[in-house]
């Protein structure tokens, strides 16, 4: 629960991950925040994504427990994360400047019996001017990649998301995934444009929320649905962007 009446914004996202890395200093998993291996390929990637910190009555009503959920296809991960969590149960963490008292600590698996998938915090999209400047886009200038927003056209966004995934996968398993996993049944709920508070500099994001549903027979053991819903849809996953959830 909350002990500080400060409200939670977006640029706490980069605090919850930065408390994330410091669960796991001193674990097998503690050069996950050395980014100069990971580049080298001395070790290989783990992806992890977090939801926003909720409650069912709202944020801002500090009487009523909050949640977060922090995910990853790798149980080990959670499992280092979880240990931590248990020796800190009645002490206060901090994220920035918003102190909570930490009440229970639990391990779940989500099930993914359910054909819809909804994205609790915003996928982000970059494409990348090899791809984009095939395309008659609206830009003003040509930069390395432009963010997907909802003029551009819906096959940039689909081709970008499903290759993104697969790279995610292959660079987790060293393998590619048995079965592709197409979206083709979506909404898009809605575009988001915010500031996020990185290293000390401000960068402007666009991302946007979706609904997407499948047929049984294109998730049925498909890993890579399985994946999506553990490590995140789309990019900056490790910074709480395209987490979802099954309904």
């Amino acid at each position: 629960m909350p002990t500080g009446s400060e409200r939670y914004t977006v640029n706490h996202n980069y605090k919850i991950m930065s408390f994330i890395y410091r669960m796991l200093e001193t674990t097998e998993f503690e050069y996950l925040h050395d980014t100069r291996k990971l580049f080298r390929g001395d070790k290989k990637r783990i992806p992890f994504c977090f939801s926003n910190v909720f409650s069912r009555y709202g944020f801002s009503d500090t009487k009523h427990k909050k949640h977060l959920i922090i995910s990853s296809p790798d149980r080990n991960l959670i499992l280092n994360i979880h240990a931590f969590l248990q020796k800190s149960i009645n002490q206060n963490l901090k994220f920035g400047n918003l102190i909570f008292n930490l009440l229970d600590a639990k391990v779940f698996d989500c099930s993914t019996r359910s054909y819809k998938i909804l994205t609790i915090t915003p996928i982000i999209i970059r494409i990348p001017k090899s791809i984009y400047q095939n395309y008659q886009l609206d830009i003003r200038h040509f930069y390395d990649y432009v963010y997907w927003r909802e003029q551009f056209p819906l096959e940039l966004f689909l081709n970008q998301l499903q290759r993104n995934l697969k790279k995610k996968y292959m660079d987790y398993y060293g393998k590619e995934p048995k079965n592709d996993l197409r979206f083709t049944n979506f909404i898009l709920r809605k575009q988001i444009s915010q500031k996020l508070e990185i290293h000390g500099s401000t960068q402007t994001l666009i991302s946007t929320l979706w609904e997407f549903w499948f047929e049984e027979s294109e998730i049925k053991d498909n890993m890579l649905f399985r994946f999506a819903i553990d490590a995140g849809l789309g990019e900056r996953n490790s910074l709480g962007f395209g987490f979802v959830n099954p309904i």
